[in-house]
């Protein structure tokens, strides 16, 4: 069999990796499938914010796929925990698609919280979610690899979806929304197929502007988290290379 003749023979192969690869959505260590998406009449709330690294980090959030909002940046010393206010956003009249990204200025890369481009979160718990970041690396050694087998954060934030049509003193406006959309239940994310249910075409529509910004509370302690990478450089294996 020449060259050509096993080419084409691939072709019809190829073509069906390359569907499967786009039908499947992406999804984090921990993380639901296709991201979080809050309900309409819904908020978010990121709190908790806290850098540990070497690095210089920054972090925000990208709504229905759309622009990266960058909320906090932050100098890494090695050495340091680096807390950042805390954000709310929403509430908004359709279901909003929202991932919260760890931007490594030192490596130029950035890492969605639904495991894109390549893996670098941890997500632990259910409303409230903790996630857990890892930067690029001392030497940008994982900028291209996953990181998805470490102690510690270089970047920490905690997200706390908030139902607010079981608010009996929301406003008409909202009470309209949920009325017409029927959210009364919980929060929750996904779209229950393990598809994603927001498209980049779709931009979020906020009922009423109400992002506030607040103080972290205190730095965590040092003594209570390991980095994710370290100061003395040593560059870290992913878990995909077999190795902690």
């Amino acid at each position: 069999m020449n060259r050509r003749t096993a080419l084409k023979s691939l072709a019809p192969v190829l073509a069906l990796l390359g569907a499967v690869a786009l039908a499947t959505p992406a999804s984090a260590i921990g993380g639901p499938p296709g991201g979080f998406v809050l309900p309409p009449g819904s908020t978010a709330t990121f709190s908790g914010i806290d850098f540990a690294a070497c690095n210089n980090l920054g972090w925000g959030y990208s709504l229905n796929f759309g622009p990266d909002q960058v909320q906090a940046t932050r100098h890494g010393d090695c050495a340091t925990h680096m807390p950042a206010p805390d954000v709310t956003i929403g509430p908004f009249a359709t279901p909003t698609n929202v991932r919260v990204f760890l931007k490594d200025i030192t490596c130029t890369a950035t890492y969605y919280s639904d495991g894109t481009p390549v893996d670098h979160v941890i997500i632990s718990g259910t409303n409230p979610y903790t996630l857990r970041f890892s930067d690029a690396g001392g030497f940008c050694e994982r900028k291209t690899f996953p990181a998805t087998n470490f102690t510690g954060y270089n970047l920490r934030v905690i997200l706390t979806i908030t139902d607010l049509c079981k608010d009996q003193d929301m406003d008409s406006q909202l009470n309209l929304v949920c009325e017409q959309e029927g959210q009364h239940g919980d929060s929750h994310v996904g779209n229950g197929n393990g598809e994603e249910s927001n498209h980049a075409a779709a931009p979020a529509q906020p009922v009423k502007a109400t992002q506030t910004a607040q103080h972290s509370s205190a730095p965590v302690s040092r003594s209570n988290v390991a980095h994710a990478n370290h100061g003395d450089g040593q560059a870290q294996q992913s878990k995909s290379n077999g190795n902690s």
